[in-house]
């Protein structure tokens, strides 16, 4: 029994052995194999990611329906800043979406990528955000006065070619200088104020004939608050002295609210028209209703475009 019972022992060591050198072989062959396809991959690697069959080029980069107010083709500055670290191909998809995506993320004009589809061999679709002009800042320069049209987070957009005259039926920013280069955010807090008084005023912003909007140079301070006073411009002629953007005036300044009820409710009892010059010089909508009529008819002038900016003009190729 005792010679059995060694015998066993024996034989299980033995089939143990033999176990672990077939695992450890094939192991190595794993290894040996990984090694040889690797090495095989790096002598091939350069050929095959220059391969035209699999290159991404502005042919094969779909990036869906433009909107009207992008009139430039953005797709070559984005390959070029994307193919700086080299080819881009459909061979490497993690590396491609990655780099793609960056680089189209830094245009002004992209808010975002949704999506990013690779089809074989080389087609790559793409779902973007795009941004979308809200209204224009005249800023103020040694050269001249320009209209830099932004988005509703205030970035500063390129001025397409051809549509630097639709950027007059924007609402108009006035009154400031010092403009960011395009593509970043004006941080000036009068501008900030200015989209948010625009945003409120949606589609009565048109109903009204608004045109223009100009913050007080310095801002107002009560206590410890501080804030910037507006002033709106009707198509007529008509100086509205609105107060404080959306959430930032006094205690004892109405609601934005409540200043348009006001508004509306003067026009319509009135017979005014911010239209023509049949309304009043002046309207203080801040505590309570204010008006100052004109002394007499005032031939309004058009207002036109000034020119767009050429630095806007040159971000947006």
């Amino acid at each position: 029994m005792k010679v059995d019972t060694h015998s066993n022992l024996l034989v299980q060591a033995a089939t143990s052995l033999v176990r672990r050198r077939r695992v450890l072989l094939a192991a190595l062959m794993l290894v040996g194999i990984a090694f040889v396809a690797n090495a095989l991959w790096h002598s091939v690697r350069e050929p095959l990611l220059n391969d035209a069959r699999y290159l991404v080029t502005t042919e094969n980069l779909d990036l869906g329906t433009q909107p009207p107010w992008v009139t430039s083709d953005i797709r070559p500055a984005a390959l070029a800043r994307a193919g700086l670290q080299g080819p881009l191909s459909t061979l490497e998809p993690q590396q491609l979406t990655a780099r793609l995506a960056e680089s189209l993320r830094l245009h002004p004009w992209v808010k975002g990528v949704t999506r990013i589809e690779l089809r074989s061999p080389n087609l790559v679709v793409v779902e973007l955000q795009w941004r979308r002009p809200v209204a224009v800042v005249e800023s103020n320069s040694p050269s001249g006065a320009s209209l830099l049209p932004i988005d509703n987070e205030g970035v500063r957009l390129p001025v397409e070619q051809n549509l630097s005259e639709q950027l007059r039926y924007l609402p108009r920013i006035t009154q400031m200088s010092h403009a960011p280069q395009v593509g970043e955010v004006w941080q000036d807090l009068r501008v900030v104020g200015a989209l948010r008084l625009i945003e409120s005023f949606a589609e009565d912003w048109q109903r009204l004939s608004l045109l223009d909007i100009a913050a007080e140079p310095t801002p107002q301070i009560r206590g410890e608050q501080q804030f910037y006073s507006y002033e709106l411009l009707a198509r007529g002629g008509t100086r509205i002295v609105w107060g404080a953007a959306p959430n930032a005036a006094a205690p004892d300044e109405a609601t934005i609210e409540q200043k348009l009820a006001r508004l509306k409710a003067f026009l319509a009892t009135s017979g005014a028209d911010l239209n023509t010059d049949r309304s009043p010089q002046w309207i203080d909508v801040r505590y309570d209703l204010r008006t100052k009529q004109r002394l007499a008819k005032k031939k309004t002038t058009e207002r036109t475009a000034l020119k767009a900016d050429p630095e806007s003009q040159e971000k947006a190729k």
